[in-house]
């Protein structure tokens, strides 16, 4: 998915680019950068759970929406209460979980890109002060290559929110197909309901 596009993108920037400016003692050592890195590493670990948990969604709705009478596994998950088949409000259920978890994973990605330019903002205070020398040379390189990397998970979030208001627009319609109702989903936005933190592309 988007989301997990988005995530990797992070991930690859932490994992890889970060650590060449954190070599750095006056940047390892910086309270407002140690902070934004334990933000910004859990907030990618948080949008990479997501994106897997908005896959296995998504691929559950898909299983009980291409067959006639529905089988009860899709890789190796009980997605339905009898053994070959769902019930329409079952089917209203996969696509409610689809839905919700790609608009939880849009958001986590959001989320994830705003707290890896905060860790990039906090690391350029630091290193920008600093005289030149090979290692600010090279924390300036790993910088951009960052950026260039948050740049493409900022493409894949958009792509994931524009994804998961697809999906809720699509369960929205499905219902009444299915002779049901089901809760409303807000839309997808920049604000992560357990944190109350939000966050804008």
């Amino acid at each position: 998915t988007q989301a997990g596009v988005a995530a990797t993108q992070v991930g690859s920037a932490l994992t890889t680019d970060i650590p060449t400016a954190l070599a750095i003692p006056a940047v390892a050592g910086n309270a407002a950068v140690t902070a934004a890195l334990a933000t910004a590493s859990a907030d990618a670990t948080a949008a990479g759970a997501a994106a897997t948990t908005a896959g296995n969604a998504a691929s559950d709705a898909a299983a009980a929406a291409n067959v006639a009478i529905v089988g009860v596994l899709n890789q190796g998950r009980q997605i339905c209460a009898a053994i070959s088949s769902c019930t329409k409000a079952e089917v209203a259920d996969l696509n409610f979980k689809a839905a919700t978890a790609a608009k939880a994973a849009a958001e986590a990605a959001i989320k994830s890109t705003n707290s890896l330019a905060a860790l990039e903002n906090a690391i350029s205070n630091v290193v920008t002060t600093l005289p030149s020398s090979t290692e600010r040379t090279a924390a300036l390189a790993a910088l951009s290559a960052a950026l260039i990397k948050r740049t493409a998970a900022v493409t894949a979030a958009n792509a994931a929110k524009t994804a998961a208001t697809l999906a809720i627009s699509n369960y929205e319609v499905a219902l009444p197909a299915l002779g049901t109702t089901g809760a409303t989903i807000p839309p997808v936005s920049g604000t992560t309901g357990t944190t109350g933190t939000t966050g804008t592309i």
